[in-house]
């Protein structure tokens, strides 16, 4: 059905409201802020581990997409980064640590991708050895895994949770039996 300007920003505002007003017990939506202090605490510790660790290139050019334009500007987010907090950006930094594109060099990496998560399309999804596993997830979004479980989880994100938790005892007990191979203990390393 063809829907008026009126219908769209509407729609918009409840799509909004899922982040903003969960509670539905807010008139407005204050959009400087996370909604709520534990949100605003995650944006501020992502925006120090950007500045720090994982420096990426982040645009829209408003054609494409929902938002205005904001063509990246590698020096202004430099400079905001120095502003901010104090410290330069290694621009490279994360490239040169986990080797960019070259995952194969990596072992025992679990990544998820929630089939709701606007990032998924970036992630990694197809597995690349026993212990470099993707997981795709109907019904997940951005970390849901990661958070604590709920009892509206998705079996597909319970059942992921519980594969992550396999693996790591795995790739633990891998280690523990390397090292005692070797007649070494963990405390020794």
């Amino acid at each position: 059905p063809n829907k008026g300007g009126d219908a769209l920003l509407s729609a918009l505002a409840d799509a909004v409201g899922v982040y903003y007003n969960y509670s539905k017990t807010r008139e407005c939506f204050d959009t400087r802020h996370g909604s709520n202090d534990d949100s605003d605490e995650d944006g501020e510790l992502w925006d120090y581990q950007y500045c720090t660790e994982m420096f990426m290139p982040m645009s829209r050019d408003g054609a494409r997409d929902m938002f205005f334009s904001q063509p990246w500007n590698e020096t202004d987010a430099v400079l905001e980064c120095e502003r901010r907090w104090g410290v330069r950006p290694k621009t490279s930094w994360a490239t040169t640590v986990f080797g960019g594109k070259r995952l194969s060099w990596a072992s025992n990496v679990v990544w998820t991708n929630g089939y709701l998560d606007p990032w998924a399309g970036l992630g990694v999804q197809e597995s690349l050895s026993p212990s470099l596993v993707a997981m795709m997830l109907p019904g997940g979004a951005h970390h849901l895994d990661f958070m604590w479980s709920n009892d509206l989880d998705p079996e597909p994100v319970i059942e992921a949770r519980k594969t992550q938790m396999r693996l790591l005892r795995q790739w633990i007990l891998n280690k523990y039996q390397a090292v005692a191979a070797r007649g070494e203990t963990i405390a020794e390393l």
